[in-house]
């Protein structure tokens, strides 16, 4: 009878660590789809980012023209600030965890100036 009882326990250990072990698995899962969809995001940041600044050079390029207007400049540039705050904040995001994050975000704020 005693040996019944310690089988069953045994069993019952079994059962909850595999249970903990597929809780572990799934939220393994799910972090690495944050990352991957973090990953993206910034994948499409980056790549608006690289288009609007392409788009600014241009502008500039294009600024021989006196016939071009001010207002598509005005709208340029706020796009381009907000591209950037958009992109700060997914850095800082994407550092909260690490300890150096306010450094990082800093470093990239400074990049803009």
């Amino acid at each position: 009878m005693l040996m019944h009882v310690h089988e069953t326990n045994i069993q019952q250990q079994i059962q909850q660590q595999q249970q903990q072990i597929q809780q572990l698995q799934q939220q393994l899962q799910q972090q690495q789809q944050q990352q991957q969809q973090q990953q993206q995001q910034e994948h499409r940041l980056l790549r608006e980012y690289n288009e609007l600044l392409t788009e600014y050079i241009e502008f500039l390029a294009e600024q021989q023209d006196p016939n071009h207007h001010h207002r598509h400049h005005q709208e340029l540039l706020s796009e381009y600030n907000q591209l950037q705050q958009d992109y700060i904040l997914l850095m800082y995001q994407q550092n909260t965890n690490n300890n150096n994050s306010d450094r990082i975000v800093l470093n990239i704020f400074n990049g803009f100036l």
